[in-house]
């Protein structure tokens, strides 16, 4: 049981240093405005420019990326700044980065609506949360990623979950591609733990090339 928990932290901690530095503070730097727009609820898509807030939020009563959209019209004219909430958004686009609006805000318990930073698109969506690191000093700037799959607008499943009898639930989570999901639920090499972005991928093609 212990070789399996040591295994499992592991993985997880490798896939936290793989996947460093999706959101880069030197290259979006806090408190500026960069172009870009809001998709409301009823699908309008409005221009403008939004300001950078900290990747992650370090207390509840702090603003991040994660959990509001500072939005500004005119980036000269505080007037025309608003603020909003995952309730009244689908998402947004800062420069070239997409957060999407989703019932995912870390932990196992109830999930309100929280942004997350995509970075994989397709049919399976990969996204990561920002959390505050354990080996923080208190209030440090400093995170750590959690990868997140989002299949199609169904509800997202954390990467960590996955591991947990992980030839069962990503062979479901692949199930219309039959063959796949077969060489992942056979444990076949090159379909393990470690090559979870490399199998929904494989996904992503087969269900693009299926919709044509």
């Amino acid at each position: 049981m212990k070789k399996q928990l040591f295994s499992l932290t592991l993985l997880i901690l490798i896939s936290i240093v793989a996947n460093a530095q999706y959101w880069s503070p030197s290259v979006y730097v806090f408190g500026k405005k960069y172009p870009g727009y809001i998709i409301k609820n009823n699908g309008e898509k409005v221009e403008g420019y939004i300001e950078v807030q900290m990747q992650g939020c370090i207390d509840s009563y702090m603003k991040s990326n994660q959990t509001c959209v500072i939005f500004y019209s005119d980036p000269n004219n505080k007037k025309t700044k608003v603020v909003y909430t995952p309730d009244y958004l689908q998402g947004y686009v800062i420069a070239d980065k997409y957060f999407k609006s989703m019932h995912y805000s870390g932990g196992l318990l109830s999930k309100p609506l929280r942004f997350l930073l995509q970075v994989a698109e397709g049919h399976i969506s990969t996204y990561v949360w920002y959390t505050p690191s354990e080996d923080r000093l208190p209030y440090e700037k400093k995170f750590e990623e959690k990868m997140v799959y989002q299949k199609g607008n169904e509800m997202p499943v954390e990467q960590s979950m996955l591991f947990l009898n992980f030839a069962g639930k990503v062979s479901e989570l692949v199930s219309e591609d039959v063959e796949l999901a077969q060489k992942v639920l056979n444990k076949e090499k090159g379909y393990g733990r470690l090559n979870i972005d490399k199998i929904i991928a494989e996904y992503n093609e087969w269900y693009e090339n299926n919709q044509k």
